[in-house]
């Protein structure tokens, strides 16, 4: 029998066999229930309570996701959704999460839409541990011990490596499946089968820039330009700039607009310098050979702002624009007359937009003009890395959950 090590609700072994016969065994819970949303509300407040929190501010933020009054907002858009729909939404049953290893609280956004959604849960723990990852555990081993019993058995953190066998046992008893990583891995796992009325919600390699308005930006005066920066800085380098929302081009409507990159990025560098961000050895050099092979291969670039935390490299056009990255702090920039340039150039794989100093006006005439090239979330600039509901193209609070078509009158 396969031993898995299962790090939540306690740190136990459990046998493969066992937890698929423990996982036909979890019950739904209707969805946004009063055992739910404090299970969802203590981990929020556990993971602000960390003295270890200062040192990670992703988990502040989750954190911050999690407080009562931002999970009352979304149990207030579910019933909305209730009441606008002539059907009633109900919760799928197992969830399988698979997340990635490289932003380790997209397991507890992931988790905690499927918790409230009234999913029992399964969430893959990698055994790559980290200091991250354990203080997350140590989380929910807190806060899922205060849960009611039905609630704590029905959530389970189980580490396993790449094994093929665990995913068919767990994928078989599974009524949905989030598949987090890279293309490679998301091809590989959907590849194991589900029982026919299942469903997988996937979550790919993704590509991200912001767009910018020149003459707003020179508009700025001295307090908005400090503030601009902090919030280029929070979308651009936590996670090393590889969480794929985070820009990796920015894309300016106006004229000679490659000292406003050079300043913008300059501040933020700054910021990164103040807090102690450098890259380290290994990525330093994997964006030095990333910056050299760009310069070689796109046509008509010219080199920007440099130094250890960030580098530019400006480009003439968008054609050949590569879609890989090397994080780091590396930007590439360009000039557009209007967004319009941009949309033909827009790819399925493009995910996030950020903006900044532009109308609601214009921002719609560009997401008509979008069609299905791509581009999955606009949002102001410092919102990059803000978990949402709307996630690549999915409302997570409706794909979580089934519809029951009621017709009350013959």
């Amino acid at each position: 029998m396969t031993a898995l090590v299962q790090r939540a609700p306690r740190q136990a072994e459990i046998g493969l066999a066992d937890l698929v016969d423990e996982a036909r065994r979890f019950s739904a819970r209707r969805p946004f229930d009063e055992d739910s949303l404090a299970l969802c509300a203590r981990v929020g407040r556990l993971l602000l309570d960390l003295p270890a929190s200062r040192s990670w501010p992703e988990l502040v933020a989750l954190g911050y996701w999690l407080r009562p009054a931002a999970l009352q907002h979304l149990a207030d858009d579910f019933a909305a959704l209730q009441a606008a729909d002539p059907c009633w939404f109900q919760p799928r049953g197992l969830a399988l999460h698979l997340p990635p290893r490289n932003v380790g609280t997209i397991a507890i956004h992931s988790w905690a839409l499927s918790v409230l959604a009234g999913n029992g849960n399964i969430v893959r723990v990698s055994p790559r541990r980290t200091a991250l990852s354990d203080a997350l555990i140590g989380v929910l081993q807190q806060a899922l011990a205060d849960a009611p019993a039905e609630l704590s058995f029905a959530n389970r953190f189980v580490e396993w490596g790449h094994d093929r066998e665990v995913l068919a046992a767990l994928s078989s008893v599974a009524r949905v499946r989030l598949i987090w990583g890279g293309d490679a891995t998301v091809q590989e796992l959907r590849a194991v089968p589900l029982p026919p009325r299942s469903i997988d919600l996937c979550f790919s390699d993704r590509w991200s820039a912001a767009i910018l308005s020149a003459d707003a930006f020179r508009a700025l005066d001295e307090e908005g330009l400090d503030d601009l920066a902090h919030r280029f800085f929070n979308d651009a380098w936590w996670f090393d700039q590889r969480g794929c929302a985070s820009p990796r081009l920015l894309a300016w409507v106006g004229e000679d607009t490659a000292p406003c990159t050079d300043e913008l990025v300059a501040r933020a560098a700054s910021i990164a310098r103040r807090r102690g961000w450098r890259p380290d050895a290994a990525l330093a050099v994997e964006r030095l050979g990333f910056a050299t092979s760009a310069a070689l291969d796109l046509p008509g670039v010219s080199a920007g702002y440099r130094a250890a935390e960030a580098e530019v490299l400006r480009l003439s056009s968008l054609r050949g624009l590569p879609r890989v990255h090397c994080g780091g702090g590396f930007f590439f920039h360009v000039e557009l007359r209007s967004l319009a340039e941009l949309v033909p150039h827009l790819q399925v794989r493009d995910q996030t937009l950020t903006w900044f100093g532009f109308s609601p006006e214009v921002l719609r005439t560009f997401v008509a003009a979008l069609a299905d090239r791509g581009v999955d979330r606009i949002v102001p600039m410092g919102h990059a890395l803000r978990f949402s509901r709307y996630w690549d193209g999915h409302d997570l609070l409706q794909a979580l959950t089934r519809r029951v078509h009621l017709v009350e009158h013959p």
